[in-house]
């Protein structure tokens, strides 16, 4: 597969121009398409919709297929590779139920803490207190986050 020609400096247009980007141009071609087709027969043409709400502090869309799947993305949120699309999910509650989970604090046992202060991965911080290493689940990047101990938690 040939590369998308670079036209700028910035690496964020190289980037948008790659294949696994074009979930936001997909969707919006969908929905002229469906709103097309919408002014034809209302009767039996699907539709697609884009609903944004506030979900954990941050502002999401669910976007939604003509078949029903649904796709979820934050809006405006750094990093940038935050604002990628994840799906596809069966509906939006499932959607919204999966973006709120992986945005929880994580829960841990005063074990793992006592092993996390060992292996250097717990630290305390000047404005924040205790926090620990961890990979975001939305994201994948490595980001220091606050926890909650609890002694019977599974983690």
């Amino acid at each position: 597969m040939a590369r998308p020609v670079r036209q700028g400096s910035g690496r964020a247009r190289w980037r948008a121009a790659l294949p696994h980007r074009a979930a936001p141009a997909s969707a919006e071609r969908l929905k002229e398409r469906s709103e097309e087709e919408s002014m034809c027969d209302h009767q039996t043409s699907p539709q697609t919709t884009t609903v944004s709400k506030v979900l954990c502090g941050l502002n999401v869309e669910i976007f939604t297929y003509p078949s029903g799947e649904v796709l979820l993305r934050t809006v405006d949120a750094y990093p940038v590779n935050r604002n990628d699309w994840h799906g596809p999910y069966a509906d939006a509650a499932q959607a919204e139920a999966d973006f709120v989970d992986r945005h929880a604090l994580p829960v841990l046992t005063p074990e793992d803490v006592r092993r996390r202060r060992l292996n250097g991965t717990l630290s305390k911080t000047r404005e924040y207190g205790e926090m620990i290493l961890a990979f975001h689940r939305w994201t994948g990047a490595t980001c220091l986050t606050p926890f909650i101990v609890r002694p019977e938690a599974r983690a």
